[in-house]
């Protein structure tokens, strides 16, 4: 592997793991109930300790995506890799760019630092141990956007687990998202795309950013935003709602999804109340 390809791994591993630390420090702080105090009435206001915690997770969450929009192949050495990864640290949009707090100010910007330290700052030896990661790519904001569009124009526009479009039984099946909770739900879901040649693919999100990964990462779940798989073709879409729902669509995947889930018609979508399909 070449060094600036060590280097890209290095950084996303380097988000990772530090976004990891302070993730687990702000839920420590929960817990231990100084992340807030109150004001006024039941009105409270995040401590000066919170504030200097949770924006550098997020800030640090917003630079590894910044830094995954890049694939290693997009550099040509070393110089150039630190060069743009130094700038992603530097201009990665989180939501503590919205801060008026000084201490969050100051968090988010003391992160940022750290990370364009150790770009600059990490030598020869050390991205010569460097293991690579998963691959993942973050789309480009046209690229998710184009990406949608085409999804809309193949399968309708879909939101709450309904689509605007009507579509033989055969060719699109809704479930409860609790034909999931199975351990082996998701990996066989995984066979059945596998043995259908796909490894690699689209998930798209209502909001935020959109991404390229392998079939192994994806979980097909809804995460606080409506999610999309799907790949280059348009062949074949997942839909995770957030009634609840999951929707296969293209025929050949409804038809492996209903032999890898034998028990599928136990959960054909009725509404998002678990009571529904006991």
């Amino acid at each position: 592997m070449e060094l600036f390809e060590a280097l890209h791994h290095a950084a996303r591993q380097y988000c990772i793991e530090h976004a990891a630390i302070w993730h687990e420090r702000e839920t420590r702080l929960a817990l231990a109930g100084r992340d807030r105090v109150p004001t006024s009435g039941e009105s409270w206001t995040y401590t000066d300790e919170a504030y200097d915690t949770f924006p550098r997770h997020q800030t640090l969450t917003a630079v590894q995506h910044e830094v995954e929009r890049f694939v290693p192949a997009d550099f040509t050495s070393l110089l150039e890799a630190r060069s743009l990864l130094a700038i992603a640290g530097e201009t990665a949009q989180s939501i503590c760019c919205e801060q008026t707090n000084p201490t969050a100010i100051a968090a988010d910007r003391d992160e940022r630092q750290k990370f364009v330290e150790f770009i600059h700052s990490v030598d020869g030896s050390r991205l010569s141990e460097q293991q690579p990661l998963i691959f993942r790519r973050v789309l480009g904001t046209m690229e998710h956007q184009r990406l949608h569009e085409a999804v809309i124009q193949k399968w309708g526009k879909w939101y709450g687990g309904c689509s605007d479009r009507e579509f033989p039984e055969s060719q699109v099946m809704t479930l409860h998202d609790a034909a999931m909770a199975r351990p082996e739900s998701c990996a066989r879901i995984r066979d059945a795309l596998h043995e259908h040649g796909i490894d690699i693919l689209f998930e798209l999100r209502e909001y935020a950013d959109g991404f390229e990964i392998p079939l192994e990462s994806a979980d097909f779940s809804y995460d606080g935003a409506e999610g999309f798989w799907t790949s280059v073709d348009l062949g074949w879409l997942i839909y995770a709602s957030h009634e609840s729902s999951i929707t296969f669509a293209g025929t050949w995947l409804v038809e492996k999804i209903q032999a890898a889930l034998p028990d599928f018609q136990q959960y054909l979508y009725k509404g998002w109340d678990p009571a529904a399909y006991a």
